[in-house]
């Protein structure tokens, strides 16, 4: 039988898992917060390369825009005006 267990015994094992168990928690909110830095880091990261393509693809539709204004007055010019 248990009986030589006392009741002072099962609450100082009661709160050394208390103790143990919020040690442990501390020790994964730790880690979390360690992880979510750097997967904050790791989007700022990618947001920037996106930022600097869409910047390259912006300048490059510029210079397309830019070629196709110059090209339409010429290619209406070069239509020759309709027989009557």
């Amino acid at each position: 039988m248990v009986s030589d267990v006392s009741k002072a015994d099962i609450l100082a094992a009661i709160n050394d898992l208390r103790v143990h168990v919020d040690r442990r928690i501390d020790e994964v909110r730790v880690h979390v917060d360690r992880r979510i830095d750097e997967v904050r880091a790791e989007i700022a990261e990618v947001r920037a390369e996106i930022r600097g393509d869409l910047k390259a693809v912006n300048a490059r539709l510029d210079e397309q825009r830019a070629t196709l204004n110059a090209l339409i007055p010429t290619r209406i010019a070069a239509v020759p005006p309709a027989a009557e």
